[in-house]
């Protein structure tokens, strides 16, 4: 009975190690995955583009999904997307792991399709594809945030697309990302309809420099009264701070070196709705996401982390390496956030708020 339990345990241990091992590689994998860039394709990955939508339709047959097929998509679609500009791509190891394609091109059967939005300014979102040997490790949502980010970029009002009833795992992927259900077509050689899906974005992105600083007023004043309820001990301190004197700072780091306001704009109202500031000076190449805003009423739908990357990309063009973000630190949220998008602390700031700091012992 002893070896029989010692026999049971080793296989117990062996078994919990193995899973292990099994969790620490997937957990490699994806912070592989998270470490690829999403690129617009060039020449050199349309011969790679045809393996992986093969791979794509295996995968697809083997669990009963007649969606795709040796008549589409092929790899020649593929390379007129490239030719166009509008095909994106992640790249590993020489291979094209994951590819959509981007445009304002619609289908005819969407003509018969009742949409929300209005038919012109919108982007349609074509083929989206994750190989299979990648697929459950968020490589799908990394693309589809991409397609709503370069949306925005792009000025676009809405994106379209649609999705096979007989692929539940893509449907799902829309509607959780916030994609609505508008309507059906059926497409040739298609034994079920495809299901249509619209997402009409919240507003427009802007860019510009101190002309764009007093547009900012009410939502920095809403900043700061947030700042006071989070930060009930620098309340005080955080409520006696001016509009007109944090533009003053704004002011002069323009003047020593150079600043960037981003506005994010509600659609069709035009009514502010989120900003960010941010300064580099090359002389001793400081840079800093200085101050960042988003209305409550539209948190959680990525505008934030748009601001910041749209801050940080032309912080990269400027020639920053080390930007820096102040973050008080009772605003758990704030520093969630920015955790979240790769800012770790690097050094904490004390201050005393008692007067008995400075008081010497009797």
């Amino acid at each position: 009975m002893k070896t029989a339990s010692k026999i049971c345990a080793v296989i117990a241990i062996l078994g919990w190690k193995n899973q292990r091992f099994v969790a620490l590689r997937a957990a490699q994998g994806a912070r592989i995955l998270v470490a690829m860039r999403i690129e617009r394709a060039s020449w050199e990955d349309v011969p790679r583009i045809g393996p992986l939508i093969a791979d794509c339709v295996r995968a697809m047959q083997a669990s009963g999904n007649d969606q795709w097929d040796a008549v589409y998509p092929t790899a020649e679609i593929a390379a007129a997307d490239a030719r166009a500009g509008t095909l994106w791509v992640v790249r590993h190891q020489g291979r094209c792991v994951a590819a959509m394609a981007l445009d304002s091109q619609q289908s005819p059967e969407y003509q018969t399709v009742v949409w929300r939005s209005a038919p012109e300014n919108l982007m349609v979102i074509h083929r989206l594809m994750v190989s299979p040997d990648c697929q459950g490790q968020g490589l799908g949502r990394r693309m589809l945030r991409f397609a709503e980010r370069h949306a925005y970029e792009a000025g676009f009002a809405s994106i379209r697309l649609d999705v096979y009833t007989g692929n539940p795992r893509a449907r799902s992927l829309y509607l959780s990302h916030g994609y609505q259900f508008v309507g059906q077509v059926r497409f040739p050689r298609r034994r079920l309809p495809f299901e249509c899906f619209e997402k009409i974005l919240p507003g427009a992105f802007q860019a510009g420099g101190m002309e764009l600083l007093p547009a900012i007023q009410p939502l920095w004043e809403a900043l700061r009264a947030h700042h006071a309820v989070v930060a009930p001990t620098l309340a005080a301190e955080v409520l006696a701070k001016t509009f007109a004197s944090r533009a003053a700072e704004f002011r002069e780091k323009s003047l020593t070196g150079q600043l960037r306001v981003d506005l994010f704009r509600r659609q069709p109202s035009g009514d502010l709705a989120g900003y960010a500031v941010t300064s580099y000076c090359a002389a001793d190449q400081s840079s800093e996401l200085d101050s960042l805003y988003v209305d409550p009423a539209l948190r959680g739908q990525g505008i934030g982390t748009l601001l910041v990357r749209r801050a940080m990309a032309w912080l990269h063009g400027c020639g920053a390496r080390k930007p820096v973000v102040s973050v008080l630190s009772q605003n758990e949220e704030a520093l969630r956030f920015y955790r979240q998008l790769g800012f770790h602390p690097r050094s904490v700031n004390l201050m005393p708020l008692e007067t008995s700091v400075w008081e010497e012992e009797s």
